[in-house]
């Protein structure tokens, strides 16, 4: 079943994104970027590193613990990365506020980012922010 919760009107919420919000059991970040709210899960695939305290890079947030990055639109890891996906939520900006829909409308993916940054290391080719 899905639920639409109200984080707050514009003006409010441009004001504190970004912001992580509990929203049923689903822990969201929630971006502005290019113009539009966006919302992906808070934690981080790599280690759980909160995303909304992440900066943004163009449509990518980059996590502050190891610097993973994901994009705010589709939750998806930069090219070559990009199998590795955090949850996305569907966004509504309504005359009366701002609306997150639980749940997400994209899952979780775990793609295989752990065993290549596992092999790169091992190789002695980690980059930097290869956490």
């Amino acid at each position: 079943m899905t639920t639409w919760h109200r984080l707050g009107d514009q003006t409010e919420l441009l004001a504190r994104v970004p912001a992580a919000f509990t929203l049923d059991r689903w822990s969201v970040a929630v971006f502005h970027h290019d113009g539009r709210f966006r919302a992906i899960g808070n934690a981080c695939n790599h280690k759980g590193g909160p995303l909304s305290e992440g900066r943004l890079h163009g449509e990518f947030v980059m996590c502050p613990w190891h610097a993973w990055e994901y994009s705010v639109i589709t939750g998806k890891g930069p090219e070559g990365y990009d199998e590795e996906q955090v949850p996305v939520f569907a966004v509504e900006e309504r005359e009366d506020g701002i609306y997150v829909q639980t749940p997400p409308v994209m899952p979780r993916n775990r793609g295989p980012r752990q065993a290549r940054r596992r092999a790169a290391a091992g190789a002695g080719h980690l980059h930097h922010g290869d956490g």
